[in-house]
């Protein structure tokens, strides 16, 4: 549920990196806009300078061919004439320049803002497509969710005792706290489930810790909400079922009717001795997965139900990665 919240928050973000591209781009076209509006401004401008420049030449031309009638009809000396002429001639070619200069700039503006355009469309783009490639794999993880029947809570139901542990002390190590029994196994097989529960009883929902030094402080200090028999794993010692016992029961229902309880499950390495004494001796009367079905269901398969959720959710999320 982490990761979906992680992902919703994932799509908020990008809807608004998208809006906020949305936005860059529009600003990005108006300023494209005013300077293709400048751009034209001082193309016209420059093909003016250059027509000036073309009619004062043809008059410098005129002048050095006798004529010294000015355009405003006075009268000028052919020198006079030729020292304006020559004077529009330097004032135009300088406006053509600086002319030539802006329309430079301008280009180099223009090429610049239409780079920039291009820019902020490819980030509209990706980050839409982003955006469509969040939904679907939200989409993808909700129905996988539905798939497992997750229902909001039940998780939570089924965490771990530990975590409702108060500290006893300051320094207290929550590591030291294993967890319960229930929560600590994995079955082989889930028809043996029932049969399990009712062979370690409620020691299923014992709490097993590291020592007895942990269990005096926690049973003291730990401000429990409800009795709570401690498994210290360095104090506790189990049994197994004698050998002649077992060979007995395989002769009276046969070999594949008899199991060890301890057989039928998986566990740490470390959690040996608990639940060998948890297992270990029980009555082996029966068989484990025979009796009438129960009308309330089995812890462990409650807990089975769980770590499997949780082992296809870290799947999920690694897929989202």
């Amino acid at each position: 549920m982490e990761n979906i919240k992680a992902e919703e928050k994932n799509i908020i973000q990008l809807k608004k990196n998208l809006t906020d591209d949305k936005t860059a781009y529009d600003d990005k076209k108006n300023e494209l806009n005013n300077v293709g509006g400048l751009f034209e401004k001082l193309r016209k401008k420059n093909d003016e300078d250059a027509a000036s420049v073309i009619a004062a030449q043809e008059r410098l031309q005129k002048i050095t061919a006798g004529l010294l009638e000015t355009d405003t009809g006075e009268n000028a000396t052919l020198e006079q004439q030729l020292m304006n002429a020559k004077r529009n001639a330097t004032t135009a070619d300088t406006e053509v320049k600086q002319c030539e200069m802006g329309l430079k700039f301008s280009k180099e503006q223009l090429s610049l803002k239409q780079k920039e355009t291009k820019t902020n469309d490819t980030d509209y783009q990706r980050d839409n497509k982003d955006l469509e490639l969040k939904e679907k794999q939200l989409k993808t993880l909700t129905n996988e969710l539905k798939k497992l029947n997750y229902e909001d809570g039940s998780l939570e139901i089924l965490k771990d005792e530990k975590h409702l542990i108060i500290n006893p002390s300051p320094n207290f190590n929550r590591d030291s706290v294993k967890g319960l029994v229930c929560t600590l196994l994995r079955l082989k097989d889930k028809k043996t489930a029932y049969a399990l529960d009712v062979a370690a009883g409620n020691r299923l929902y014992n709490v097993i810790v590291d020592t007895e030094k942990t269990s005096k402080a926690l049973l003291q200090n730990g401000q429990l909400q409800q009795r709570v028999t401690m498994i210290p794993l360095n104090k506790i010692s189990g049994s197994s079922i004698d050998e002649r016992t077992i060979q007995y029961a395989e002769k009276l229902v046969g070999n594949d009717n008899v199991q060890s309880a301890l057989s039928l499950i998986d566990y740490p390495p470390y959690l040996k001795p608990a639940m060998s004494w948890i297992f270990g001796s029980c009555d082996p009367s029966g068989t484990l997965s025979g009796g009438a079905p129960s009308k309330t269901r089995s812890i462990l398969l409650k807990m089975d139900d769980y770590n499997s959720m949780i082992e296809e959710l870290k799947i999920k999320e690694k897929q989202l990665q």
